[in-house]
């Protein structure tokens, strides 16, 4: 609403932003408190294990809607039907990494900013978003041409209006996790999560019985990018100045830009076996790929991603005192294998019943896809974590130079493993991370800083003796149970073996009853509201442990 002031001449016009309801018992955050240094570091250790909580929930709950969406898109579309949305977005998903250009995190890792840099960048966002959607609008047809297949012009048309959305979310989103709101964050997130999927399903539905069934899963992203625009200015009091120039933005840019190269070649090689697989093998075999693949990576989308939310800005107020830093990255490191190796192994084992059970009868080719995958799974949730390192202490260069090389590594994989269809690419993709790629990324990350090759080799190591107790303790049931066994059976026995053998692994090994007692005292004193006791007395800053694309960016 615009109104006219007459508090002073000249008259001027003065713009009213609604802003949203306040609670009596928690006052609204100040637009001041985002860019107040000493107000975003005090209670930091009470903000990150606060935020942890927030993010478990909103996994638990993001789980939950994304396992039911997609049970229910794979049983009323064909496994075509996701090889053309594949096919588009790897191209869509490759100029939304443009429309951010690193910006978001810019903000969240500076020490100081100020009003004018983050309004900067947030117009800065909004022009690269528009710009970007119109580009790729013109483009579309190029992307029908490179497949032969028309329907991709009308499809990447609509995909790219997620850019407009998104542009003009990601710096509230980032004054926000600035701010470590996350009970905000979870808001938006969830909602947003159930409204696009919602459209999804409903569209789905409709379509199922027509050969148009690919616009359903086309119009999730739209809806959901859409939604969490909506909510992010719903939630966040911060509004954006007029655009200046001379106020310190050139820097964060540079900042930006070297994320934005590093996101560029990470996402080319991630998202090349997609573009390889559709063009070679055709739509079934990409479709059986990527729904193989959004499994796979499910347990990191859920545990270790979200982590990062919460992790890089408190890592990044931390690194003035290295030996904090280090045992909080390495005590949160050390929980998320704790959950995702087991969870990996548990995988391998239930892989012929947990893919029927997931998507529906007539995906079994999906299974030897999902298994190789899972050899990279024992990991990435290091690997993917030495991303906060780099970012919190400020090594953006050095990420895209191992960029550069990461991603020829991996680029190198899938072309070794094309001939011999998805489960090729999908075996030599791990294969390659074992042997070369993720032990090279460990002594490139470690060179420097406080965290060192060897404190990441043993953060795996920890979990390894856990995922060969569920391993071992599932094959006698293997060798009972087939292939014909009803997909939900297989499930339940695998899963109720898997969860006695895990805890008494857990029961045995001192360091890891060590930290679920810690986790568990943690969780015990947050419900309580004792966070700063939980954590061991004062507020130390120590944390405890807790798009677009179609495939999460990984810094593997």
């Amino acid at each position: 609403m615009i109104c006219w002031s007459v508090a002073r001449p000249p008259l001027r016009p003065t713009i009213f932003w609604p802003t949203p309801p306040t609670d009596p018992h928690r006052p609204l955050a100040t637009p001041h408190d985002y860019f107040s240094n000493d107000s975003l570091r005090k209670g930091l250790k009470k903000k990150t294990v606060r935020g942890g909580a927030f993010v478990a929930v909103s996994q638990a709950l993001s789980a939950v809607i994304s396992l039911v969406a997609l049970s229910i898109l794979s049983r009323l579309l064909e496994s075509a039907d996701f090889g053309v949305i594949l096919k588009a977005a790897v191209f869509t998903g490759f100029a939304a990494m443009f429309v951010d250009a690193g910006m978001s995190m810019a903000t969240v890792q500076r020490e100081e900013i100020n009003r004018r840099q983050v309004s900067n960048l947030f117009w800065f966002s909004t022009a690269m978003g528009l710009a970007i959607a119109l580009l790729v609008s013109l483009l579309s047809p190029l992307v029908s041409l490179f497949y032969q297949d028309p329907r991709l012009t009308p499809v990447v048309v609509i995909l790219s209006c997620a850019y407009l959305f998104s542009g003009m979310t990601s710096q509230h989103q980032a004054m926000m996790k600035r701010a470590m709101q996350y009970d905000r964050l979870t808001m938006t997130a969830v909602v947003s999560l159930i409204i696009g999927q919602g459209v999804g399903v409903a569209m789905a539905w409709w379509l199922h019985e027509s050969e148009h069934g690919y616009w359903a899963l086309a119009a999730i992203p739209v809806a959901t990018a859409a939604a969490k625009m909506a909510l992010s200015w719903l939630v966040c009091p911060w509004r954006p100045d007029a655009p200046k120039r001379g106020v310190g933005t050139r820097e964060m840019i540079v900042f930006g830009a070297d994320l934005t190269g590093f996101s560029t070649v990470n996402y080319l090689s991630r998202n090349l076996d997609n573009m390889l697989i559709g063009w070679w093998w055709g739509d079934a075999a990409l479709g059986f790929y990527g729904q193989a693949y959004k499994l796979f990576a499910l347990p990191m989308r859920l545990i270790n991603a979200p982590v990062a939310n919460v992790m890089v800005p408190a890592l990044s107020r931390l690194t003035s005192d290295p030996q904090r830093y280090r045992t909080a990255y390495l005590k949160v490191t050390g929980a998320t294998t704790l959950l995702i190796i087991p969870a990996a192994a548990y995988g391998l084992v239930a892989a012929p019943w947990l893919i029927p059970a997931a998507l529906g009868p007539g995906w079994e080719p999906a299974v030897p896809i999902f298994r190789a995958l899972l050899l990279m799974g024992m990991l990435q949730p290091v690997a993917n974590s030495t991303g906060w390192l780099f970012v919190s202490q400020g090594r953006s260069r050095e990420q895209l130079q191992w960029g550069l090389v990461g991603s020829s590594l991996c680029l190198l994989s899938f072309l070794v493993g094309l001939p011999w269809g998805a489960v090729g690419v999908a075996l030599a993709y791990s294969l390659g991370g074992l042997l070369v790629r993720t032990p090279l990324l460990f002594w490139w990350v470690g060179r420097r800083g406080p965290v060192s090759a060897r404190d990441l080799i043993g953060t795996l190591l920890r979990a390894a003796p856990h995922a060969a107790v569920v391993a071992l303790a599932n094959l006698p049931l293997l060798m009972w149970l087939d292939e014909e066994t009803a997909p939900l059976v297989g499930v339940a026995a695998t899963l109720g073996v898997t969860a006695v053998a895990y805890a008494a692994s857990l029961a045995a090994i001192p360091s890891s009853r060590r930290l679920v007692l810690e986790l568990k005292r943690v969780g015990g004193e947050l419900r309580g509201g004792g966070v700063a006791q939980a954590a061991g007395g004062g507020d130390t800053g120590q944390p405890d442990p807790g798009p677009a694309p179609l495939k999460p960016q990984e810094t593997t």
